[in-house]
Order: structure tokens, then C-alpha cells, then sequence
């Protein structure tokens, strides 16, 4: 019961993040709620989930799992090539980004055919060989009389502190630690992001929440109007419309939330007795203004104490948007607008 933030696709954008979840705690949202996507387009998939892991240990947070999510999953778990996965070219880049950051920086290859830690080592002496080339032949030297790192170490079983407390000497500790921090960090995201793996929908009394639509709620058709759908290039079979789905679903819950399509809706109307609300997106927005994108994350404020529409308001929320554009970039990725 009380104010609920509602909130869809992330997508890896910590800058709308952070003002969104600013802008409804000063709204004294009381609970929050994902409905997924937290990968996938933008620069930040690890800061992200960690923002969201953080928020659930002092708030009340739930979560379920979103179509990009999913296929980063599994990619992880598969044998098979990224472009083998249902999607746009930009939509896979932005998802073996995410995967190789939630692996710490390796490959998916890399991590199948190492222990996360040796290839740490690995990883570190290569950059810091590059980097410190006469440090890095001293120490090895002094390690093993120049027979190598890595020989050392599987037969003298030197550990991650001894070698940072060895490295300390040499002024390369911080090189090893962003390293080591980074394989830390993907490794707990991705925990996280695996506890979600079966979270396809969540219910209350008189709400049901869900990523994609609630006739189906872990498949991938969209709600969207006709001539949304149209523009968007969506064949018949890929979508419902609001109206269909009002009048097929049989719960008794009177909100139908969704994410998904990245539009929100602006027009709520009761069907059949319910009332279906997309949310919008947080991190990657599709709405346009007399031709141009409005670059505001958006989200709800659900208060299931009200009645009728005024139990719903569609946020709007202004970030830095300049930020996530340049890191965007600066990874190779698609700026976070359509």
C-alpha cells in the first residue's frame, strides 16, 4: 500500500537513473518497482544494477526480469554467436558490452577457459607490462629469475594480497586493484541480475506488473497501438493493442503496468475494467516533440490508496543527458534516444 515509483528500461543510462530515483524519493515514493531492461544500449550495466542492488538493502525494491536482460543471460550460458540473437545490430553490440562488463572486461570465450582470477593476473600483466616494462621485468626477475608470472604462480600458488602487497613496492597496486574491483563488481551485477532470471511478473491485489504485456508476460510482444506499430515497423504478430489486451486478460487486477516499447501513455482509458499503463522508459527514449526527442527519463507514480485515474501520474525527469550521450559513444554504442 501507499505512493509506488514504477519504473521500465534502465537500460544500462546511470544518469537517468540517479535522477529518477532522486526525483521520486523527493516525492516519498514509499516502494519501487523494475519492470526490467536494466542492460542493453547504454555505458553502464554493472553501475547500474549495483544502484539498484544498493537501493533494495534500505528501501523496499521489486524486480523482474526485461527481453534485454534475458538475452544477455543467455549469451552468457549459450554457445552461440551474439548475431544469432533476435534483434537490431545495435541492440547486440550494446549486449556483449554488457556482457563482457558484467564478466569484469573478458569475453565470454576468456571466461569459459579460465578461473575469473588467472585471468586477472593475466589481464594485469599484460597492461602492465605495456605500461611499466622495466618495473614489470624486475619483478619478474625477482619472482622467479625471469621464468614468468604466470609459471610462478601456479607453482608457488602466490595470492591475490602477496601479489599487491609485492606490486606496492612498484607503484603499479592501483593498475591491479581497477582490475581486480572490476571483476568484483560484474561478478556481484551479475548475481543479481541471474536472481531474476524466472521474475517474469509481479502482483497485487489490484495491480499486475510486467516487462513486455500481461497476456504474456515472459514473451516479447509489445502493446502499442496500430499506427505506433506501424511507424515502429512491427509486423501483426510482434504486438497487441491496448484494447486487446484489456479485453483478454482475466485477472482481476484493475493496473496493467508495462515497459517495453519505450512509449509512454498519455491517454489513460478503462477497458473491460482495467486500465493498462505503460510507463516509459528511464534510460532510452523513443517520444518525440514537433520531430525531436524529449530527453527526459520517465517513470509512474502509482498511489494504489486512490481511485480511478488519480491513483496514476506520468513523470517526466530532466538528467544529463550530455553525459550518458558522450560515455555512449566513447564505448561504441548507440546514443540513448531511437
Amino acid at each position: 500500500m501507499g505512493l509506488k515509483a514504477v519504473l521500465a528500461d534502465v537500460h544500462a543510462n546511470l544518469e537517468a537513473l540517479e535522477a529518477v530515483l532522486a526525483h521520486a524519493k523527493d516525492n516519498k515514493a514509499e516502494e519501487y518497482i523494475f519492470l526490467g531492461d536494466y542492460v542493453g544500449y547504454g555505458a553502464d550495466p554493472v553501475a547500474c544494477l549495483e544502484y539498484i542492488e544498493q537501493l533494495s538493502e534500505k528501501e523496499k525494491v521489486r524486480c523482474i526480469l526485461g527481453n534485454h536482460d534475458k538475452n544477455v543471460l543467455d549469451y552468457l550460458e549459450s554457445e552461440v554467436a551474439m548475431h544469432f540473437f533476435e534483434g537490431n545490430p545495435f541492440a547486440q553490440m550494446s549486449w556483449e558490452y554488457a556482457a563482457k562488463q558484467l564478466l569484469g572486461g573478458f569475453s565470454r570465450e576468456q571466461a569459459r577457459k579460465h578461473s575469473m582470477e588467472k585471468l586477472c593476473y593475466e589481464l594485469a600483466w599484460k597492461e602492465l607490462a605495456e605500461k611499466y616494462p622495466k618495473d614489470i621485468e624486475t619483478l619478474e626477475y625477482r619472482l622467479k629469475k625471469g621464468k614468468g608470472f604466470l609459471s610462478f604462480l601456479s607453482k608457488n600458488g602466490l595470492s591475490a594480497e602477496e601479489l599487491l602487497k609485492i606490486a606496492s613496492k612498484k607503484n603499479i597496486v592501483k593498475e591491479i586493484v581497477k582490475i581486480w574491483d572490476a571483476i568484483n563488481r560484474g561478478r556481484r551485477a551479475l548475481s543479481f541480475l541471474r536472481d531474476l532470471k524466472n521474475n517474469h511478473i509481479i502482483k497485487d491485489k489490484n495491480a499486475v506488473y510486467v516487462h513486455s504485456n500481461p497476456l504474456e508476460p515472459s514473451g516479447n510482444k509489445y502493446v502499442v497501438s496500430h499506427s505506433l506499430a506501424k511507424s515502429a515497423g512491427l509486423e501483426r504478430e510482434d504486438y497487441f493493442t491496448q484494447k486487446e489486451v484489456c479485453e483478454q486478460y482475466e485477472g482481476k487486477e484493475t493496473w496493467l503496468f508495462v515497459g517495453h516499447s519505450h512509449f509512454p501513455t498519455t491517454r489513460i482509458r478503462k477497458i473491460k475494467g482495467h486500465y493498462l499503463f505503460n510507463v516509459g522508459s528511464v534510460g532510452q527514449h523513443r517520444e518525440k516533440k514537433a520531430g525531436k526527442h524529449l530527453m527526459k527519463a520517465t517513470y509512474a507514480l502509482f498511489d494504489d490508496e486512490k481511485e480511478g485515474k488519480d491513483a496514476i501520474t506520468l513523470q517526466r525527469v530532466d538528467y544529463n543527458w550530455r553525459k550518458t550521450e558522450q560515455k555512449c559513444k566513447d564505448a561504441n554504442l548507440r546514443i540513448p534516444v531511437s
